[in-house]
């Protein structure tokens, strides 16, 4: 679209007072409609808001959740990661993924399947 077919440029190349008020009406209308639809559109996305249960959405992957992060009033959509590694050998032994915005309830389950995924029965944990 060249700068002589915009809106703005059309209402002011028009000769006719009237004409400029006729092109301003048609674009006001259009602008309009576009608002209506995205009215739907963002009135569909809120029942789906409403209908989950933590009331979150993610658009992009429906599985992701808010997590807290650092910054103050800071956040992002994501996933929270949990893994046990055994030390001697540097290797993963038990890993989760999980949508849970926290991780504080995270270490006794992991250090169950890291004990279950070593057989053995004693095991230090640290964060």
């Amino acid at each position: 679209m060249g700068q002589l077919d915009t809106p703005t440029a059309k209402r002011q190349l028009a000769k006719d007072p009237s004409e400029t008020v006729l092109l301003t009406k048609k674009r006001l209308k259009e602008k309009l409609v576009k608002l209506e639809e995205e009215v739907k559109r963002l009135k569909a996305i809120e029942m789906q808001v409403l209908a989950s249960p933590d009331q979150q959405l993610s658009l992009t992957d429906p599985d992701c959740r808010s997590m807290a992060t650092s910054g103050r009033g800071s956040g992002m959509v994501a996933y929270n990661v949990q893994s046990a590694v055994d030390t001697e050998h540097h290797l993963i032994v038990a890993h989760e993924v999980t949508n849970v915005g926290t991780d504080r309830s995270q270490l006794a389950h992991m250090g169950q399947a890291a004990k279950a995924a070593l057989h053995t029965d004693n095991l230090d944990a640290r964060c």
